[in-house]
């Protein structure tokens, strides 16, 4: 959840940034590969250990799939912001 926050936070960042340069390809470009940076950090911040029983197993997988719809829910405000 924490990277979650971090990467709204970049987002902001990013959208500020992004104004500024407006017309800018090169800036764009940079941009969204900072976005695409971010995505891939808040991905990896996921739990990949393997549980100790199916109940948990169950459990931590539905909080993975959680975690990385904010990934991507993260990833699209940042790519919002750069125009």
């Amino acid at each position: 959840m924490k990277s979650v926050l971090k990467g709204l936070g970049v987002a902001s960042v990013l959208a500020l940034s992004a104004g500024a340069a407006h017309a800018d390809p090169m800036m764009m470009a940079q941009s969204y590969a900072a976005c695409n940076t971010q995505y891939g950090q808040c991905l990896a911040a996921a739990d990949y250990t393997i549980a100790s029983t199916p109940e948990a197993g169950l459990a931590k997988l539905s909080a993975n799939s959680m975690h990385a719809t904010e990934c991507a829910s993260a990833l699209q405000a940042c790519y919002a912001s750069v125009k």
